[in-house]
């Protein structure tokens, strides 16, 4: 990457790029495609006595969309450790604004799959852990889509319990896989074999039934 380029600190490189950093970190054309590069520009140049962190902010707060970009807002937040706990008390709380819509956006996916809703719930645990943001509503909501998916499950059993009353645990839980008709086939044909399974009776004991009937 082009910022790995400039690590080695060459005077007339690092003061070219200083200068025409100047020239874009009040910039409100920062999009999220090169927020990255951004934020380790600002991570490289940024002085806290010359340039206006809040300013900074406002410009490049509608570059945050995603789960993935709070890792350049969480180096950022960093860089600004010591005016982050002014912007939470302010009524126009800036970072507040980034975490909630993106937190919303989190709770808000649609998905049947336990295991990616379980792993949105780590995205947002992370998110309470790193910002020291309440994200307890959005939390709540994912544990509810996990007990719904988790109830509708445990209908499916119980129907299915209702149906064949008879199978037994890992029969039931094939229903669920979706292979109830090889139960259904594996029933039919030990049916069919009792029914077919009968003693074989030789000639003498036909012919001494049949006198037997003409008693």
């Amino acid at each position: 990457m082009f910022f790995d380029f400039f690590k080695t600190k060459n005077s007339i490189s690092e003061s070219f790029i200083q200068k025409n950093f100047e020239n874009i970190i009040y910039s409100e054309n920062i999009t999220n495609r090169s927020i990255y590069e951004f934020t380790q520009l600002l991570v490289w140049f940024y002085n806290e006595e010359k340039y206006d962190s809040e300013k900074i902010l406002l410009n490049i707060s509608g570059c945050f969309w995603n789960y993935d970009d709070l890792g350049n807002l969480y180096e950022i937040k960093a860089l600004f450790e010591n005016q982050f706990e002014n912007y939470k008390e302010n009524a126009e709380d800036i970072i507040g604004d980034i975490i909630y819509d993106i937190a919303s956006g989190i709770s808000n996916i649609d998905s049947d799959e336990i295991e990616d809703l379980k792993t949105y719930l780590d995205q947002l645990k992370s998110i309470e852990d790193d910002f020291h943001y309440n994200v307890d509503n959005e939390i709540d909501e994912i544990n509810r889509k996990i007990r719904e998916i988790e109830e509708e499950e445990f209908r499916h059993y119980d129907d299915f319990y209702d149906e064949f009353p008879d199978a037994d645990f890992p029969q039931r839980v094939s229903y669920i896989d979706g292979s109830l008709s090889s139960y259904i086939s594996d029933q039919e044909e030990s049916e069919s074999e009792g029914k077919s399974y009968e003693t074989p009776r030789n000639e003498t004991e036909i012919i001494n039934d049949l006198f037997k009937s003409l008693e």
